[in-house]
């Protein structure tokens, strides 16, 4: 009875993780765009937080959930509100491109102007 419990489990994940990345791959062609006008502009400071990510270890028949603490450090962020037609994006930009651009003007995505917000530092705390 156990193995059948599993097996539907197993094929009920298989096909949600289809889903969510299939789901995954949409959102992300649908969240650029290539220029529009600055609305607004935002900056955010560097942060540092620490976090508890789980680490799951399995043997095959049993299961062992570790708790490891983390230092996040979230670097400095530049961000411009940027309006295309009718939507509103935030698109993270380099300093420059940040001081360069006011609100009402045109903004291009280029080389300078244009990242992501995956500028963050992730450090294992061991004690």
């Amino acid at each position: 009875m156990a193995k059948q419990f599993m097996g539907c489990v197993n094929k009920s994940f298989r096909r949600m993780k289809k889903i969510l990345i299939l789901l995954f791959i949409l959102l992300i062609g649908c969240n650029e765009i290539d220029k529009g006008i600055v609305v607004g502009k935002r900056y955010e400071p560097t942060q540092t937080y620490t976090t508890i990510i789980p680490l799951v270890i399995s043997t095959g028949k049993s299961v062992t959930t570790i708790m490891i603490p983390y230092v996040i450090t979230d670097n400095e962020d530049y961000i411009l509100k940027v309006k295309d037609n009718e939507i509103v994006r935030e698109v993270y930009v380099s300093k420059q491109c940040y001081e360069k651009l006011d609100t009402g003007d045109v903004w291009i995505k280029d080389s300078d102007c244009s990242f992501s917000d995956n500028n963050n530092t992730k450090i294992r705390k061991d004690d």
